[in-house]
């Protein structure tokens, strides 16, 4: 049985071997953009990564982590400096790229985990066109967020405001870093600071106040 859960670290005799043990396949896609003034550029690349990582290891033997993609969509954020943003054409295009790629070499199971809002609409995409092209492969894709079982834990902690607090570079995405990395988190620095305008109908929040 292959063990390693990094599909690059594989050598080709290998991947034929995972293809044959149906191994699931993990696509992490993130971004690198601003997260306020305390978090490092590649917070959603990062956190979606070590997620993916996790889980391989809770499914041992059953899972192959791809090398991440950490380069989003996100335009909208290119008056913060630092921030690489690739165009949606591109960016889906690479996806479906690399998902056809797998599909061509045998998987049957991929998952597209995303961790980047603005990237959601676009990864659904490539998962789309992959299945018209294999309709044999099983590929999905999910954002983070979208996990009940992360939104029914975060509900039991949270400790900020709603909406907004758990939004971009909000309380789940800091409390994540932390964790993994508390080093690169830079608190000193962080502000309350919720711009975006909140009203009944129109606010950002990634995780609802109870279960839908």
């Amino acid at each position: 049985m292959i063990e390693n859960i990094h599909y690059e670290k594989l050598t080709w005799p290998e991947i034929n071997e995972a293809v044959k043990e149906n191994k699931i396949i993990l696509l992490p896609i993130g971004s690198i953009e601003d997260h306020a003034r305390h978090l490092p550029l590649d917070t959603d690349s990062f956190i979606v990564t070590e997620v993916c990582k996790r889980v391989a290891t809770f499914f041992h033997g059953q899972v192959l982590v791809m090398p991440t993609v950490v380069y989003g969509y996100h335009p909208y954020r290119m008056d913060f400096p630092g921030g690489i943003t690739i165009s949606w054409e591109v960016f889906t295009k690479l996806l479906e790229e690399i998902t056809l790629c797998l599909a061509h070499h045998g998987f049957k199971k991929i998952l597209l985990i995303n961790g980047h809002g603005s990237n959601h609409p676009l990864v659904q995409i490539a998962a789309r066109r992959v299945i018209l092209e294999y309709p044999d492969v099983q590929c999905a894709m999910l954002s983070l967020w979208e996990i009940e079982e992360f939104q029914d834990a975060f509900r039991k902690v949270r400790e900020s405001e709603y909406p907004g607090g758990a939004s971009h570079a909000g309380e789940v995405e800091t409390s994540i870093y932390l964790a993994l990395a508390s080093k690169n988190v830079k608190m000193a620095e962080a502000t309350k600071d919720i711009s975006f305008p909140k009203s009944k109908y129109f606010y950002t929040d990634l995780f609802s106040v109870k279960s839908p």
